[in-house]
């Protein structure tokens, strides 16, 4: 099953909002391994390890809508019964610092959702584009 987006109340927020929620983590030498390490510590509830990863362009009033939404989608990826797996796949690159990533979602509860982020390649580490 395909929804508009993973682990967030449908029409809560809007897809340009979506594409921020997905990464965290120290940085990935793959925009796929850095969107897998953003899904798991959203559902671990680790805010800052999920900001870290975004682009150094985010600003601070962004900085605050994250961390609302990593509450929102911590509890509803623990409302399915939290994540069985996450498969990201690389949907295309623009040049050597931007790619698409589809990232598909596995609850323990049997739904799979799949949704595409957009990253941004910053001092040799994929991060997150907010836009």
């Amino acid at each position: 099953m395909s929804s508009s987006f993973f682990f967030l109340p449908r029409g809560r927020f809007t897809w340009a909002l979506l594409l921020a929620f997905l990464l965290c983590a120290c940085g990935g030498g793959s925009p796929e391994s850095a969107a897998e390490a953003g899904v798991w510590a959203m559902a671990e509830n680790r805010a800052e390890d999920f900001i870290e990863l975004h682009s150094s362009n985010t600003g601070q009033s962004e900085l605050v809508v994250l961390r609302q939404v990593i509450r929102a989608g911590h509890e509803n990826i623990k409302s399915r019964g939290g994540l069985e797996s996450v498969k990201a796949d690389l949907v295309g690159q623009e040049g050597e610092d931007k790619a698409v990533v589809k990232v598909e979602i596995t609850y323990r509860n049997g739904r799979t959702e799949t949704g595409n982020i957009r990253m941004v390649k910053e001092s040799g580490e994929w991060k997150l584009l907010f836009s």
